[in-house]
C-alpha cells in the first residue's frame, strides 16, 4: 500500500504507539485528523492487538460506501476520483474483518453506532447497486454491531495526539 510521507509528528507518534497498549491505539484512531496521512490507522489496523471497535471505528469513519464503485484499485484511479490510500485502508480492514483477524473485545463500540448510523443502514443497499460490477470488500453483519465493552475518552486528544504530545509539538513549533 502506498502512503503519504509521514511528518516528524507523525514518525514520532508512531514510535510512540509500538509501547503502548490498545486502548491507546483506539483513542488516537478515534480523535485521528483525516487530513493527515493515513499511515497511521494503517499501522493500527494491522496490529494483531488491534481492537475490532478500533477498526470498526476506522472502517465507519472512512465512508466505505463512497468506495463500492469501484472493484479495485485500478478502476479508482481509472474514475480520478483519487483516494487510493484510503481505499486501501478500507479494503485492508474489510480483509481481515472477513478473516476474523480482530479479536479484542475490551473496547465497546457506541460510538461509531452514534456517529456513523446512517451510513451503515445505507451501506446494504450501496452493495446491491454496485454487486453486478464487483465489489472491492465483502464485509459480515457483525461489522454493523454494537459491541459492549470499555468506552475510551479521547476528547483530551488533539487531532489524534495525546495531550502531552501535542503540548511538546507547539512549545517545539513542529506541525502536527
Amino acid at each position: 500500500m502506498a502512503t503519504a510521507p509521514l511528518s516528524q509528528s507523525q514518525s514520532y507518534l508512531l514510535n510512540w504507539l509500538t509501547g503502548q497498549p490498545p486502548v491507546e491505539w483506539h483513542k488516537v484512531a478515534t480523535s485521528w485528523n483525516w487530513d493527515n496521512s493515513l499511515a497511521v490507522l494503517q499501522w493500527i489496523t494491522t496490529q494483531p492487538g488491534c481492537e475490532r471497535a478500533t477498526a470498526q471505528h476506522i472502517f465507519w469513519t472512512g465512508e466505505p460506501g463512497n468506495f463500492l464503485q469501484f472493484p479495485d484499485p485500478a478502476a479508482l484511479l481509472a474514475s480520478g476520483y483519487g483516494y487510493v490510500e484510503l481505499f486501501d485502508l478500507l479494503k485492508t480492514i474489510a480483509d481481515r474483518w472477513v478473516a476474523g483477524g480482530f479479536q479484542g473485545r475490551e473496547i465497546g463500540s457506541s460510538q461509531v453506532m452514534e456517529t456513523r448510523w446512517s451510513d451503515m443502514r445505507e451501506y446494504p443497499k450501496e452493495e446491491l447497486q454496485y454487486q453486478a460490477n464487483g465489489l472491492p470488500w465483502c464485509i459480515d453483519e457483525d461489522m454493523m454491531a454494537d459491541f459492549d465493552g470499555m468506552y475510551p475518552k479521547s476528547n483530551d486528544y488533539e487531532e489524534g495526539y495525546p495531550p502531552a504530545m501535542a503540548e511538546y509539538f507547539r512549545k517545539m513549533k513542529i506541525s502536527f
